[in-house]
Order: C-alpha cells, then sequence, then structure tokens
C-alpha cells in the first residue's frame, strides 16, 4: 500500500491519529 496513492498528508495523519489512540490505550 503506498501512501502517495491514498492522499498522501491525510493518510500520514489518519495513521499518527491511530498510532496515537493505540499507545495510550496500551498505557
Amino acid at each position: 500500500m503506498d501512501p502517495d496513492e491514498t492522499g498522501g498528508s491525510t493518510w500520514l495523519l489518519m495513521n499518527l491519529a491511530a498510532n496515537e489512540k493505540a499507545g495510550h490505550e496500551d498505557f
């Protein structure tokens, strides 16, 4: 899955948000 194909920065932002949520729930 290439981030550039799915909108680049939008994909990155969504990924970051998902990582933040996962991190907060883990700790």
